[in-house]
Formats: C-alpha cells, sequence, structure tokens
C-alpha cells in the first residue's frame, strides 16, 4: 500500500486539478486570472494523471504511446509552475498582460517538448538518460520559481496592515515552501521520499485555502496595491501636470523626432526622477518608455504618409524618429 500511495495522490489531485480547472472556465465574466488559474491546473492534471495511470494500468500504455504521453506529461510539468508563476503575478494586479520577455519562461518547457521528442526518434536507446537529465534540470528551474513567488509574497506579507491577511498569506507562503522542499529532497537525499507528493500536497493546501478563505484572490490583490502604493516614488507628485508637460513636450515640441531621447532627458525636461516617471508611464499609460515614446513616433509617421503619398518607407521612418528600419517595422507592428 505505501508503495502506491504516491500514486493514489497523484491520480487524485489530478481529478482535483481538472475540477479546479473546470470550475474556472465555466464562470461568466472570466479575466486572465481565471484563464491562467485554469490552464495551471489542466497542466498539473495532464502530467500528475499520467503517472497514476502508467503505474495502476501499465498494460494500456505500450510504444509507441507511451513515450507519447510521457513526453505530453513532460511538457505540462515544466510548464506548472510559469503558469503558477504568472497566475500569482494576474491576481497582485487586476491588469496584468503577458509582455515579450515574459515569453522566455516558457522557453524551458519548449526545450522540453523538442529535446524529448527529438531523442524519442533518433537516440531512442539513451531516451531514458536524456529524460533523467532534463527532469533534473526542471526541477531546479521549478524550484527558483517557487522560491521567486515565495519571496514576493513575502513582501507583500510583511507589508499587510491587516492581521488576519497576514495569517492568510503566511499560510499560502508555507505550502509553497512545502511544496518546494518536497521538490528538492528526492533528487538531493537519499530518504525515499517521492517527488510525485509535492504538486499533490500543493493542490490540495491551495483548494483547502481557497475554501476557508474565498475571497483570497482579493484579499492578495488588495494587499498588493497597498504595497505597491507603500513603496510608490510618485506619492505626493502633481501628476495631472507631469502629464500635461509630458503631452506638451512630446506633441508641441515633438522631442520624439530626436531618435536618440532618453528615459533621462525626458524626466529632466519634465522635473522629476527616471523612476518616477517610469512608474508613471507604466501606472498610467500602461506603457514602458520605449513603447510610449514609439506611439507618438508611429502617430507621426502616419500623419507624414497621409501627406506625402510619396514618401519612402525608409525616408518615413528617419522623419518619425526611429534610428533604424527595423525598429519602425516592429514598433509599427505592435502598434496597428
Amino acid at each position: 500500500m505505501s508503495e502506491n500511495l504516491p500514486y493514489i495522490l497523484n491520480f487524485s489531485g489530478s481529478i482535483l486539478a481538472a475540477t479546479l480547472a473546470a470550475g474556472q472556465l465555466v464562470i461568466t465574466g472570466k479575466k486572465t486570472s481565471n484563464y491562467l488559474y485554469a490552464f495551471t491546473f489542466i497542466t498539473i492534471s495532464l502530467w500528475s494523471g499520467t503517472e497514476g495511470l502508467f503505474h495502476f494500468f501499465p498494460s494500456l500504455f505500450t510504444p509507441p504511446v507511451n513515450i507519447i504521453i510521457d513526453i505530453i506529461a513532460r511538457t505540462a510539468y515544466s510548464l506548472t509552475c510559469v503558469l503558477l508563476y504568472f497566475l500569482v503575478q494576474s491576481i497582485f494586479n487586476s491588469d496584468f498582460s503577458f509582455r515579450r520577455r515574459d515569453f522566455f519562461l516558457f522557453i524551458p518547457g519548449i526545450s522540453t517538448l523538442a529535446v524529448l521528442a527529438i531523442s524519442s526518434l533518433y537516440f531512442y536507446i539513451y531516451y531514458q538518460q536524456i529524460r533523467s537529465a532534463l527532469l533534473f534540470i526542471l526541477y531546479i528551474f521549478s524550484i527558483c520559481i517557487y522560491l521567486l513567488i515565495i519571496y514576493q509574497i513575502n513582501v507583500i506579507r510583511k507589508l499587510a496592515q491587516n492581521k488576519k491577511n497576514r495569517t492568510v498569506i503566511s499560510k499560502i507562503m508555507l505550502s509553497l515552501a512545502v511544496a518546494a522542499i518536497l521538490t528538492i529532497i528526492p533528487e538531493i537525499t537519499p530518504l525515499g521520499i517521492d517527488d510525485n507528493y509535492s504538486i499533490p500536497f500543493l493542490i490540495v493546501i491551495f483548494y483547502l485555502i481557497t475554501m476557508r478563505y474565498p475571497g483570497i484572490f482579493n484579499i492578495l490583490r488588495e494587499e498588493a496595491e497597498k504595497a505597491h502604493y507603500a513603496r510608490s516614488k510618485i506619492i505626493n507628485l502633481d501628476i495631472e501636470k507631469i502629464k500635461n508637460d509630458i503631452e506638451y513636450i512630446l506633441t508641441d515640441k515633438k522631442l520624439f523626432l530626436e531618435s536618440d531621447l532618453t528615459l533621462k532627458e525626458l524626466a529632466q525636461r519634465t522635473g522629476i526622477t527616471t523612476h518616477q516617471l517610469s512608474e508613471i508611464l507604466n501606472v498610467y499609460y500602461k506603457k514602458n518608455f520605449y513603447d510610449f515614446i514609439n506611439h507618438y513616433r508611429i502617430e507621426e509617421a502616419k500623419k507624414i504618409l497621409t501627406e506625402d503619398d510619396q514618401a519612402t518607407a525608409l525616408g518615413i521612418c528617419f522623419k518619425a524618429g526611429f534610428n533604424s528600419n527595423s525598429a519602425f517595422y516592429r514598433a509599427f507592428k505592435k502598434e496597428t
């Protein structure tokens, strides 16, 4: 019975994860956090369930079906922590959206799929060795993601004023810490503890916390907003005046036409620090500095095109303030 326990937990965790995912997909008024919640638990259900199926029904999985399912399961495993990380970000920020650099975190998952698929086709005799080495790397990657999430939640916990909220946040941190420990122990000790315990444990604890505290997402979001406000560098600034100054500098003086314009220079023109300007652009315009400036440049490019239908793409590019043709095309594609 004891040797079957991890697989029973896996199978049970898979069913629970699939149920939680389905619940998020059928509710009305879904937000990004609901989709991330669902996809996170779908990946958990995929890889966790296959562990149990392989153990209890081995006759159902003969080559090449077993290899295909194993590749899908390992890829799902590699994506779980990444999706969990983005789920936490979407909880912290109701306006969360993916940025281009965020997709770098999906590289381990894509690499897992590619490496296992290639090794199963061309290096089958080494498949298990390659798989073991790859899983070890994924364990380390997962632990790093766990620690990053724990760190972010801990920052919010320290700044939380409400004692009850601090207690709830501490429980979430503890469950993540235990999941991380259960993930790494099998790799560094001979205690015979199976890493199959980690994610089922996390699912059950997460489920119990959400049942005990139905508004946990709102609690985290509220405390995250308070923490952000407490650390804000623009609390005492006249935001409307600064926004008007920025508009005047860019619209009337057309400072964006300078291809070497920097965040520091624009901040100096508006009389604030680079950190303050960066925060204003992120909070009030939902853009970073370069996307913000390129918006004005693209509008200028459109204006040039309507006024001079003989203008070349290269000519428009430099007249609008871009320093290269490739930068112009990237910005144009992003804006239109």
